[in-house]
């Protein structure tokens, strides 16, 4: 229902005065903590909302399922009943991780992967011939895959800095070695004397970031091809030949980044193999 010129003009000047104002005999009687608040001006409404049925218990019923207001809650928050229930909603979804994932400035994550590649003919060494990272067909465990990271987030603008240290330990690691990191300049290994599991480096930079621009200096994986060393970039447990025998897995030197926009991104690097 319309609120009167005069009586909307009394609400008003009782609003800024602080005083409790009482609706006339036609209608129930409210203060102005009953009366609507719009959430986004924070001021009164030019029309409260009043139920045809003038009770008391119907007019606070209609105010309160329409506004949420009737704790004095100017700000639209949930009341507290449902504020705890979707609290507890989200804390059963949360999945349980070993280290800090969100608070943290140093994130570390990573995974566990293996499986087994069949082989009818059996071979007596247990390899797959020129398949590379499943290359046992008796089963093996290619990567126990640790990650410490910090990102760098200049929102477009501003400074950031970051880096990156990858560990790969498991089957894949003889795939995945570098002349002049994990071996040695007549490809010897530095470490790793298995040579079914080992340890190997794929990545390990620094990053600096100013507004839309980034760079990457050490070593990292390639910007190349679309399969890639972790596990979890790929959709197959196997690989392509052309990932395998036609690309480089990772490079030793500068990688610049300008994110053009969301669609676009200009790489220029500067590497050692």
């Amino acid at each position: 229902m319309k609120i009167h010129w005069l009586r909307a003009a009394t609400l008003a000047i009782a609003a800024c005065a602080g005083l409790p104002l009482a609706a006339s005999a036609q209608g129930p009687a409210f203060h102005l903590s009953d009366a609507v608040v719009d959430p986004v001006t924070a001021s009164l409404s030019d029309e409260p909302f009043l139920p045809a049925t003038h009770s008391r218990a119907s007019y606070a019923s209609a105010n309160y399922a329409r506004s949420n207001f009737a704790s004095a809650n100017l700000g639209g928050e949930p009341c507290q009943a449902c504020a705890e229930e979707a609290a507890a909603e989200e804390a059963e979804c949360e999945p349980w991780r070993l280290f800090c994932q969100k608070d943290c400035g140093v994130n570390v994550y990573g995974w566990l992967d293996g499986g087994i590649m069949g082989n009818t003919q059996s071979p007596h060494s247990g390899f797959n011939g020129p398949v590379t990272f499943p290359d046992r067909w008796d089963g093996q465990m290619n990567q126990a895959y640790v990650i410490a990271e910090k990102t760098i987030d200049t929102g477009g603008c501003g400074t950031d800095w970051g880096g990156r240290v990858d560990f790969l330990y498991g089957t894949d690691y003889i795939y995945t070695m570098a002349t002049g990191l994990e071996l040695r300049d007549d490809g010897t290994p530095k470490w790793n004397s298995n040579p079914d599991y080992g340890l190997a480096l794929p990545q390990a930079y620094v990053e600096l970031g100013y507004n839309d621009v980034s760079l990457k200096v050490g070593h990292f994986y390639t910007a190349h091809g679309y399969e890639v060393v972790p596990v979890t970039g790929n959709f197959f447990y196997s690989h392509a030949n052309a990932m395998q025998y036609g690309e480089p897995f990772t490079h030793t030197g500068a990688l610049a980044t300008w994110k053009v926009d969301d669609n676009l991104s200009l790489l220029g690097a500067f590497v050692n193999g």
